[in-house]
């Protein structure tokens, strides 16, 4: 089937996929660290002070504003050989169809081996996880119940992003894994009350390490979620991870020092809060590096070059596309220093073979996003135009609300690079600040 916009009380270990299932447990606990999400919450990382302005650029009037066209689906996996983006770094894509059944057929071996394309699938006084209809479907016993499942990758990847369709039903919480061995799950859940978390997995049961209950999100009961998560371990320098949910732009950040150092499977979480809560999952593609040091390629090095040199510690290696993109042959993602509250606490940089493809890219922003209010300079409200660097014309740039914040993309035609600045906060004036800054620099 495919269906795409876009105190455990037992555990049953397979050799490929991996599944527990937990009866009901306490509330998971809080603890303290640093991360960003929606206005008011504090920025993540850390990183050395902002570099002073030399030439600000100037962006010349936008035209008027227009409706926002309705936003096509994010990039998600599609059952036949072109899925319509890049997949250099797809790890696996998977609609969870199991045509041959090997994965819903019970092995001869106790315990069971199941291939590695497989999803760890198993029952107990808390629930079930089971291929049902060409989907994992995860069923809770009561509320309280948590449940979660992973399939292996290729290889061991420092960053990982893993974007899968969800159907819950009311009363929960769901969302995408990034695993390393049995051990070092790290996700970020949204609850059908429109919430998010996000969440550790170890071996006493989940614990929330942050989120927002009265976020707002618009999660859907009993229709499509498109929920991905894209994690950066230790061997980046920290754990990293981001949460988006549609193509909403992202929701919220989280980041701490210690951690796994890379990531080797993808998998997902159900935790319930009402009785007879469900979730099917559909369409998963994970994507990852393959560098397990966190190392960058030959591109990701020169792209990283064009970036300020103070922002630099904060960055890491990100994949291709970026989210809201089809292709790209290297991208850079910064957590910028908990110094800058003020302004952006996301940049991303997204280097392109051609201008044509840059473009592309540029204008799913603007099919997603709008064009905003027609304002003649980002630093005092949204808008969209043409900006110039000493007097020269030299690219477009997007000045947007998003679902958490504002966001800030242009174009370089010069590099056929493609900039983003996100504000959670949403300080068009602060972030117009970073803007002068933020290059990329020749």
């Amino acid at each position: 089937m495919f269906r795409s916009p876009l105190a455990a009380a037992a555990v049953v270990a397979l050799l490929a996929g991996c599944v527990n299932i937990a009866g009901p447990s306490a509330e998971p606990s809080s603890t303290p660290a640093s991360a960003t999400s929606t206005p008011s919450t504090t920025p993540t990382a850390t990183a050395t002070a902002i570099p002073t302005a030399t030439s600000a650029p100037t962006l010349t009037a936008a035209p008027t504003a227009t409706a926002a066209p309705t936003a096509t689906a994010a990039p998600t996996p599609a059952p036949t050989d072109d899925p319509g983006f890049d997949q250099r770094d797809v790890q696996f894509l998977d609609d969870l169809g199991d045509p041959t059944g090997h994965c819903t057929t019970s092995p001869a071996q106790n315990p069971p081996v199941y291939p590695v394309d497989c999803w760890g699938v198993g029952a107990n006084d808390g629930g079930s996880i089971a291929y049902v209809d060409g989907a994992l479907r995860f069923e809770t016993s009561a509320p309280g119940s948590w449940l979660y499942s992973y399939r292996p990758a290729d290889s061991a990847s420092a960053t990982m992003r893993v974007i899968g369709d969800f159907y819950p039903t009311n009363g929960g919480r769901f969302g995408p894994l990034c695993a390393a061995g049995d051990d070092g799950l790290f996700g970020a859940v949204v609850g059908t009350d429109g919430s998010w978390a996000f969440v550790k997995i170890g071996h006493s049961g989940p614990e929330d390490l942050f989120g927002e209950q009265s976020a707002g999100l618009d999660v859907v009961a009993g229709g499509s979620n498109l929920v991905a998560l894209e994690c950066a371990g230790t061997a980046t320098g920290a754990l990293r991870l981001t949460l988006w949910l549609g193509e909403s732009g992202p929701v919220a950040t989280w980041t701490q020092p210690n951690g796994p150092q890379n990531f080797d499977r993808a998998g997902t979480y159900v935790d319930a809060s009402s009785d007879g809560f469900s979730v099917e999952m559909d369409n998963v593609v994970a994507f990852g590096s393959g560098i397990a040091d966190g190392s960058y390629t030959p591109e990701g090095e020169d792209l990283l070059a064009h970036i300020p040199e103070d922002w630099q510690p904060s960055c890491y290696p990100g994949l291709r596309p970026p989210y809201l993109a089809f292709t790209a042959e290297a991208v850079v993602t910064c957590f910028l220093s908990s110094t800058n509250a003020d302004g952006a606490e996301i940049a991303e940089y997204a280097s392109f073979s051609t201008a044509a493809d840059m473009e592309d890219a540029y204008q799913r922003r603007i099919d997603t996003f709008g064009t905003g209010d027609g304002i003649s300079s980002c630093e005092f409200g949204s808008g969209e135009g043409s900006y110039t660097m000493g007097g020269v014309e030299s690219g477009r740039t997007l000045c947007v609300e998003q679902f958490a914040g504002i966001r800030f993309d242009w174009t370089d035609t010069r590099l056929n690079i493609l900039s983003t600045l996100i504000d959670f906060d949403g300080d068009y004036s602060a972030t117009f600040d970073d803007w002068i800054i933020a290059g990329p620099g020749l």
